[in-house]
């Protein structure tokens, strides 16, 4: 099903902002993800987004888990069978919450004391609390494939905000929290001090804005992160950070030479983390303050033996590369991303 025909059906129930669910829909096509795992539905509503894009593939799985007893109206069962999704979504309702699922399957999946993984993608949209997705985190890790995301939702949410309208979540009664616990995002504290320090995480990106935080689990040998903190348009940013860095790592396989980078900030750091071997030195308007030898001033360019130069400094290109072409740098060895 095309998104806005599924976000014309969908208008108006909750949890998930149309913005979020497009960068969703997109990402799941874009990336081909055919085995998702889903960590908290509510009304389904984001489970009905992803089955969209799962039906556009023609493919695909989403596995959904939540509490038993719940009251949503409508209700998850209800809208995944009023769109026909229901060859793509298996809803498993659990009385103690998604981590004994995670138990059996993780059980089920382990011969020779090794686990098998098996998803693409898995979402913890949940409990919101320290102690439970903390846990799911490192339980969902052994079932989550090589190169797979994880993606969690209320990045800021506290204890101490919805205790305002409500006196407990996921069974969880709010009086008794300590303040700090009241206070304090879990989300936010297991995203930074679990999934970021971890060793096979990386390409972190959080959205402030859209709540939302996310991982790509990558056996590197340099962990390299881009932080999103965009107020407008977050998650298309988001998907353009994606585009370059994919961009950058294909130049590792292409034998490209010798290479300056111009520009010495964050992006230019992680191109030279990337393409570690290749790197000459950087070019830098503030090379005179910084105390680096491999940072060189424009001036110092015709003196420097390198093949080609990428320009990381997004949204100057075509003023950086007059400034290059005013030093006898031929265009066809200028790459910009």
């Amino acid at each position: 099903m095309k998104f806005k025909d599924i976000k014309k059906e969908l208008k108006n129930i909750p949890w998930i902002s149309t913005e979020n669910a497009n960068f969703l829909y997109n990402f799941i096509i874009e990336n081909k993800i055919n085995n998702i795992l889903e960590l908290g539905i509510a009304h389904g509503t984001a489970t009905c987004y992803m089955a969209a894009a799962l039906e556009e593939l023609g493919e695909g799985t989403i596995t959904a888990v939540d509490l038993t007893g719940t009251s949503f109206t409508p209700s998850a069962e209800e809208q995944i069978t009023k769109y026909n999704f229901d060859k793509y979504v298996d809803i498993v309702r659990m009385k103690t919450g998604y981590n004994w699922f995670l138990h059996d399957k993780i059980k089920s999946n382990s011969q020779n004391n090794i686990c098998k993984e098996e998803y693409d993608l898995c979402i913890i949209d949940g409990a919101k609390n320290w102690t439970i997705d903390s846990s799911a985190f490192y339980l969902v890790d052994k079932l989550l494939k090589e190169d797979g995301y994880i993606i969690f939702d209320d990045y800021t949410w506290t204890y101490e905000i919805a205790n305002k309208t409500q006196i407990s979540t996921d069974r969880i009664n709010h009086d008794s929290l300590s303040v700090p616990e009241l206070k304090t995002p879990h989300i936010k504290e297991i995203f930074d001090l679990c999934v970021m320090q971890h060793p096979n995480y990386s390409d972190f990106k959080i959205f402030y804005n859209n709540q939302w935080a996310m991982a790509k689990k990558t056996l590197v040998d340099k962990k390299y992160s881009i932080h999103s903190y965009e107020h407008n348009n977050s998650l298309y940013m988001a998907r353009s950070i994606e585009k370059i860095y994919k961009k950058i790592a294909q130049f590792k396989n292409n034998k490209m030479g010798r290479i300056l980078i111009y520009g010495n900030g964050s992006l230019g750091k992680i191109i030279a983390s990337i393409l570690e071997n290749n790197i000459v030195g950087f070019i830098d308007q503030n090379a005179h303050i910084i105390n680096n030898q491999d940072v060189f001033s424009i001036d110092e360019i015709n003196s420097i033996d390198y093949d080609k130069i990428i320009i990381s400094v997004l949204g100057h290109e075509e003023s950086i590369k007059r400034i290059l072409h005013k030093n006898n740098v031929p265009n066809q060895i200028i790459i910009t991303l």
